[in-house]
């Protein structure tokens, strides 16, 4: 199998104990945008206008750099809503809350 394209955006090629130096630092920018958003008391940072839905043909010969992706991570992160907000009125799993239901007994 060939291997994807060198550019400009490519990591370089490095050794076992840089690439995991690498990986831990990708992995915990991606944590901290998940954890940010989830202490986050604001619901949404962005408006979403039409659900949209994305689809691809075929699998993509070569992936993101390590920037796009975070950058990719902090879009998602943008558009969805923040159900633990204390801002946020509402009940995830309303189907299995009689009160979030208005069924008092």
């Amino acid at each position: 199998m060939a291997s994807p394209p060198q550019t400009a955006d490519s990591p370089p090629t490095t050794t076992e104990n840089e690439d995991k130096g690498w990986n831990v630092a990708v992995l915990s920018q991606i944590l901290q945008i998940g954890v940010s958003f989830n202490v986050s008391e604001s619901i949404r940072s962005e408006g979403q206008n039409v659900p949209c839905q994305i689809s691809f043909d075929s699998m993509p010969d070569y992936g993101l750099t390590s920037e796009l992706l975070l950058e990719e991570f902090q879009f998602i992160a943008a558009k969805s809503c923040n159900s633990s907000s204390p801002n946020f009125l509402g009940f995830p799993n309303a189907a299995m809350n009689i009160y979030a239901l208005g069924r008092l007994s």
